[in-house]
């Protein structure tokens, strides 16, 4: 198995607040809108094993009916933590079983090496599968990815371990065994002001950008209350999947649209989004949605037997993720402080 030796800070799905060991086990909601609809929401829980370790649960359901009929089913992902008192990383599970296919990612730590095994099915039944040794130096343990129960773990490195207003951190990415370690960096920004119903609070944030993907968590006495970032998509254009999974074909393209006056066709098909092999019409869309809405996309594109590259404006919504136990009807971002 191939070893990579991380020299900086390592970002791995833990904190490292020992107080925070000796708080109540958490539990809650986090629900995510984008663009004024609910598509989905985290259940996460806190829990001390018999052991003394603790235990971070979290599980991902679809609410919007295009997600459910592009997964067949709500439930989309569930991860289990396993943490030490002092909140370093023991193991880590994530499952996903849906029609797009299966993901089974485990992550076990000893001696300062993750071991990592990542297995994979296709739509077609395909299956992957791999292994691969990181070994982990330095001794701020974080967290990253998307998923609202591992921001937590992120807030609580910023609020006790973070002593300068910005930082890069190396992150690791537990389901990526080709690049399981990406740079990660983190700004801490002016206090906003949150109105929730007839309720006002100060609120601190932090910009945290992830190569294409940038997010900004908001928080109150080192509590994450929730974050807000943006998403993209590609306006006016209809995409299925190509019988032999080659790509994402362009079904329809709106007249006038962004693709339209990039000069994207029907009957195209999308190979490659930002350089990023595509294989069908969620791969496609899930590489646009994290794309900066503001510049420019290249894509490639099979047309006949010509490979061409085009560069297409995106559209851009809000993605806005908060604890719906604490905020029943959400908050919105009113001004800074």
């Amino acid at each position: 198995m191939k070893r990579i030796i991380s020299i900086a800070l390592v970002l791995l799905l833990s904190a490292a607040a020992l107080s925070w060991s000796q708080q109540t086990p958490d539990q809650g909601r986090f629900l995510f809108v984008i663009g004024g609809e609910q598509v989905g929401v985290e259940n996460f829980s806190f829990n001390q094993l018999k052991d003394g370790n603790l235990e971070l649960t979290s599980d991902f359901k679809a609410t919007s009916q295009e997600l459910i009929a592009d997964f067949g089913t709500d439930k989309l992902f569930t991860q289990k933590i396993v943490l030490t008192s002092g909140l370093a990383l023991i193991s880590y599970a994530l499952d996903s079983e849906t029609q797009r296919g299966t993901i089974k990612a485990r992550v076990s730590v000893q001696d300062q090496v993750a071991s990592m095994s990542v297995e994979t099915t296709d739509p077609n039944g395909k299956k992957t599968s791999g292994e691969r040794d990181v070994i982990l130096e330095g001794n701020n343990i974080v967290t990253t990815g998307l998923s609202a129960s591992q921001f937590i773990l992120l807030q609580k490195y910023i609020d006790t371990q973070m002593t300068t207003d910005q930082v890069t951190l190396l992150a690791f990415n537990p389901i990526n065994l080709d690049k399981p370690l990406v740079k990660l960096k983190v700004l801490k920004l002016s206090p906003v002001t949150l109105q929730a119903g007839k309720e006002t609070l100060q609120a601190q944030r932090v910009r945290v950008e992830r190569e294409n993907f940038q997010v900004q968590l908001l928080s109150e006495k080192g509590q994450l209350l929730g974050f807000v970032s943006s998403t993209a998509s590609l306006a006016g254009v209809t995409l299925e999947d190509t019988p032999d999974r080659s790509g994402a074909l362009v079904k329809a393209v709106v007249p006038g649209s962004f693709a339209d006056q990039a000069g994207l066709r029907t009957g195209d098909v999308i190979t490659q989004v930002a350089g990023h092999e595509v294989q069908d019409r969620f791969d496609a869309q899930n590489l646009i949605r994290f794309q900066d809405p503001s510049q420019p996309l290249t894509l490639t594109i099979r047309r006949g037997n010509q490979t061409l590259q085009i560069k297409v404006k995106l559209s851009g919504s809000n993605l806005t993720a908060y604890r719906q136990d604490l905020f029943p009807d959400g908050f919105t971002v009113v001004g800074g402080a």
